[in-house]
């Protein structure tokens, strides 16, 4: 039961051995959602706490990465970000919300320089081969970079007019909570961003998923 106490580890028993580690860039840019970040750090660590406990390494390794040094989130925490430009591809970008919640605070964010950049980055990486998601307000950065074009996507259900309107080319379907399409993996609102993870750790191990679920109570 989630409410009790269990060693959850103990059930994480499939053999994933030859799965190679994953590297995971998390893309950030200033105003960031701050539960929205910290909610994709935290569901991955437990992920790999968990897998170290069953005597493997550290399967999902996380940089922070962005297109300055240092951002600020929403509520005014500093986070530290290696520059984008100075890392490889990775095999997953995670695109967190942005805390701008109307069309108008969104308009402005869009242009923002350092949002412009983050679209050509994640561009570049998506190009180079990366599976590139996002949750929730961060479904804009991958959209203005032209990277849903013509597939199914999903959004925040509160944005999804002013979204339809201004990405008339995204084939919008509001009402689900994340669409896989190829390389391209948008999610719906707020917390969407632990259901991204969630998605992406489930195909590593189904045992895993689940007890990160239930540590976080999560379904």
């Amino acid at each position: 039961m989630y409410g009790q106490e269990s060693n959850y580890h103990i059930v994480v028993n499939a053999n994933k051995d030859s799965i190679p580690d994953m590297k995971i860039f998390v893309l950030v840019v200033d105003n960031m959602f701050d539960t929205g970040l910290t909610a994709i750090l935290d569901t991955l660590d437990i992920a790999n706490e968990l897998i170290s406990n069953r005597g493997g390494g550290i399967h999902f390794e996380v940089t922070i990465t962005g297109v300055r040094s240092s951002i600020q989130t929403r509520l005014g925490l500093s986070v530290s970000a290696t520059l984008a430009t100075s890392l490889p591809c990775p095999d997953l970008v995670i695109v967190p919300a942005i805390a701008d919640r109307t069309p108008d605070m969104l308009t402005a964010a869009l242009q923002r320089p350092d949002v412009v950049e983050a679209q050509s980055i994640v561009q570049h990486w998506y190009q180079s081969g990366a599976l590139v998601t996002a949750a929730c307000t961060g479904t804009y950065i991958l959209a203005a970079a032209g990277l849903l074009d013509g597939v199914r996507a999903t959004t925040t259900w509160w944005l999804a007019s002013d979204f339809r309107k201004r990405f008339p080319s995204v084939i919008l379907d509001d009402a689900q909570k994340l669409v896989e399409q190829e390389q391209r993996v948008p999610a719906g609102a707020a917390l969407a961003q632990v259901d991204l993870v969630l998605w992406k750790v489930r195909q590593y191990s189904q045992e895993v998923a689940q007890c990160v679920s239930r540590y976080i109570l999560i379904d």
